[in-house]
């Protein structure tokens, strides 16, 4: 297939559409991409993640949340319940505290100084874990369900039970409440009220 606008040697990266010139052409898309490669940010050759088209990584979708409760259904530290500390939503995987513990040996900056071994948890795919139900002693699939309050909320589909929504970030109206209530228990000290 040749394009006047895009070049004679540019080809559709799905299918290539041969027509004799008398009847009239297959329609097909034309991707103008080099040597039929995903477009991958920078970086080292093993650190590459694909990028969408603002340049940004793309993010995997993850049925896991930070400080969800959940059970290691696959390698080493199999049948571990524990809670999740951190989501990385670009590569796909979460730190669960305790598990895949890696040793790193860390070498001495100056003379004085001794080299360590450094235990840390390093980070597993989301797809071996779940999350489990303390109260159930199970583990179970994570739904969505919504309430009569019009709430979208996640749920554990063996048992029913609701995960809690997690929120780390202190809502704005809290945050001014609280601040407002322990300024009116004590009045700053250069305006006290004077007795005359």
């Amino acid at each position: 297939m040749q394009s006047s606008f895009l070049g004679s040697g540019l080809r559709s990266s799905t299918q290539r559409c041969f027509a004799p010139s008398r009847v009239s052409p297959k329609a097909c898309t034309v991707v103008a991409h080099y040597g039929g490669r995903v477009n991958l940010g920078g970086g080292k050759a093993w650190e590459r993640t694909e990028t969408n088209q603002n340049g940004k990584p793309v993010k995997v979708k993850m049925h896991v949340k930070k400080g969800d409760i959940v059970q290691v259904v696959s390698g080493k530290d199999k049948g571990t319940v524990a809670e999740v500390e951190k989501v990385i939503s670009t590569r796909g995987m979460v730190v669960v505290k305790g598990v895949n513990i890696t040793v790193r040996n860390v070498s001495p900056r100056s003379k004085d100084e001794q080299g360590q071994q450094k235990r840390q948890e390093s980070p597993i795919h989301h797809s071996n874990v779940m999350h489990y139900s303390m109260s159930a002693g199970k583990r179970s699939r994570v739904g969505y369900k919504l309430t009569e309050d019009g709430r979208k909320v996640r749920y554990l589909v063996k048992t029913g039970e609701e995960l809690p929504e997690r929120s780390f970030k202190q809502p704005a109206a809290a945050a001014e409440s609280s601040s407002s209530d322990s300024s009116a228990a004590e009045p700053p000290a250069g305006d006290a009220p004077s007795s005359a």
